[in-house]
């Protein structure tokens, strides 16, 4: 599955649906970031090379859209590449998660006295107990 990136550059909101969901383009540069297929149904398939498919597309477009092409609806598609990494780089990159920023984790310096007083005790020696 790859993704694209939808960029509404018009001056007029797209409001389309796929698959009984509802999706939202805002104007003025809003952005949606779909799936390639779904995307190709909506603006039509940039990938063709024939003129009878691309025809035949056009029409396809011009059924499903009532009133396409508008002026007012500019849509730019930005193909997304993924990006591959090692399991080593994503170790790399993680962040330790912060559970609450009030709260002081406790290094290793804090249990310094606690290691003096272990060591302090002496080992219990065992003995025979009297009946």
């Amino acid at each position: 599955m790859s993704l694209v990136k939808l960029i509404n550059n018009g001056s007029e909101q797209l409001l389309l649906e796929h698959d009984s969901k509802k999706y939202r383009l805002d104007p003025d540069g809003g952005e949606l970031v779909i799936d390639e297929n779904v995307a190709k149904h909506w603006v039509g398939d940039w990938t063709l090379k024939k003129e009878e498919d691309v025809i035949k597309e056009q029409k396809r477009l011009s059924r499903l859209h009532a009133n396409y092409p508008r002026e007012e609806i500019a849509i730019k598609v930005v193909p997304l590449v993924e990006e591959k990494r090692t399991v080593k780089e994503s170790f790399a990159e993680s962040k330790k998660d912060v559970v609450n920023p009030f709260l002081d984790v406790p290094g290793e310096k804090e249990f310094e006295d606690l290691e003096k007083i272990v060591k302090k005790d002496k080992p219990v020696k065992k003995g025979k107990s009297s009946k």
